[in-house]
């Protein structure tokens, strides 16, 4: 039982409550809801709700990174594992695994792009000569390159989101599928 000075009553679980800030958790009482100072549970602050989550990375290049497919795999060579054991380290790992990936699609993006603009030029420039000086082919041609122009500026505007996460944190207990085998003594069990 954990006993509340402020209203003087005792207090099971289910009559507390936890308020998590960026850098300070605490557990206030659920009746006069003043903090509880005596609580000697596990507040999340510093708790680890799952196992591991194991990422080698390459001593190289930070940014090649490689998820094995069981966190007690042996390290490839050339890579050091980084273990994940808190939300907090979990967010930042994805937050830079998004950007590492960002960071390639946007390459990738502009290559396609100085592609297109290449062939886009050269297929103008042969429409160009085909129509000579017609004013009514010059124009449309005017006004379709404008509306394929924006059309593909739009396309290429838009903002990248790999939407990364990891499945354990993503997913409580509820929603994932069981699975067995030697760690769980070939047992069903929700990871």
């Amino acid at each position: 039982m954990i006993h509340c000075d402020s209203c003087e009553r005792d207090l099971t679980s289910s009559d507390l409550y936890i308020v998590r800030d960026k850098k300070v958790t605490t557990v206030k009482c659920g009746h006069c809801r003043s903090e509880i100072d005596s609580y000697g549970g596990e507040t999340g602050q510093n708790a680890q709700r799952f196992e591991p989550i194991v990422l080698w990375v390459n001593n190289e290049d930070p940014t090649k990174v490689s998820v094995p497919g069981r966190a007690d795999e042996p390290v490839q060579e050339g890579y050091h594992a980084v273990e994940i054991r808190t939300l907090p380290e979990a967010d930042r790992w994805t937050k830079t695994l998004d950007e590492i990936e960002i960071g390639k699609a946007q390459i990738n993006r502009e290559h396609e792009k100085q592609y297109w603009d290449q062939v886009t030029k050269e297929r103008r420039e042969d429409i160009r000569a085909k129509i000579g000086s017609n004013p009514r082919a010059q124009a449309m041609l005017k006004k379709v390159a404008a509306y394929v122009d924006a059309k593909r500026e739009r396309r290429y505007s838009k903002t990248m989101d790999p939407r990364g996460h990891f499945k354990v944190v993503a997913y409580d207990s509820s929603n994932r599928e069981g699975h067995s085998d030697e760690r769980t003594g070939w047992k069903e069990k929700k990871g």
